[in-house]
């Protein structure tokens, strides 16, 4: 079966406050509006704007009067204040993949809330959530915020080199969130987060919560078994 992608969340600007991360705004496209100048209006690069707005690849077909999706102004500015040097060591939890407390929330939240509009609950997959707490470890160690690393790629890609069968992919991230409460409560309010938690034929997931120096971590992945 071909394997679909669902990238339903593509913020790749990184915080070092409370800002919740993953928020969007609604931009209307003025007259005169470039790709270019809107990245330096809103503090985003070019590629960023588009992996929101694949449809816009094409610079021709950028018209005044069409709504686009940009990352929230807190957050474009916040991203000013993040450390250029972050510290080289992160500091490893010492919890397990499987023991890790604000992940079993996490899990305990989305379970829940699948239960509630009549769907099956997720099968929590120590394969997928050791996926999870490396995802962690490497945007904390390389003091970046999004879905691509330089190092491993996409999900996409760490999933085919893992060997790891899937149909459907979703990945839900979170930077600088005090609890696990707080993490669900904001994915709820985000169209594309609530889409990957009620996804109707998700059936596994991997979760994992990381406290480094430079921040706390969360990431949940999702897929469609084979």
């Amino acid at each position: 079966m071909k394997k679909i992608f669902t990238v339903f969340v593509a913020l790749m600007i990184c915080m070092n406050s409370q800002i919740f991360a993953n928020d969007f705004k609604t931009y209307t496209i003025q007259d005169g509006d470039t790709l270019y100048n809107i990245s330096r209006n809103y503090n985003v690069s070019v590629e960023e704007i588009i992996e929101l707005n694949p449809e816009l690849a094409d610079p021709d077909k950028i018209f005044a009067g069409d709504e686009m999706m940009l990352p929230s102004d807190e957050k474009a500015e916040d991203a000013s204040n993040v450390d250029d040097n972050p510290a080289e060591t992160v500091s490893k939890s010492s919890e397990s993949v499987m023991n890790n407390t604000e992940a079993e929330k996490i899990l305990e939240l989305v379970n829940s809330k699948r239960v509630e509009n009549g769907l099956k609950p997720l099968i929590l997959s120590n394969e997928l959530s050791k996926l999870a707490q490396e995802k962690c470890e490497d945007m904390s160690k390389n003091n970046y915020f999004g879905h691509n690393s330089k190092k491993n790629g996409k999900i996409t890609d760490i999933l085919e080199k893992k060997k790891i069968p899937y149909n459907i992919v979703g990945e839900n991230l979170a930077r600088n969130f005090q609890s696990a409460e707080k993490v669900f409560e904001a994915w709820m309010d985000s169209e594309s987060h609530r889409t990957n938690i009620l996804f109707k034929t998700f059936d596994k997931t991997g979760i994992y919560y990381l406290q480094t120096d430079n921040g706390s971590y969360w990431v949940q992945n999702f897929i469609e078994s084979e």
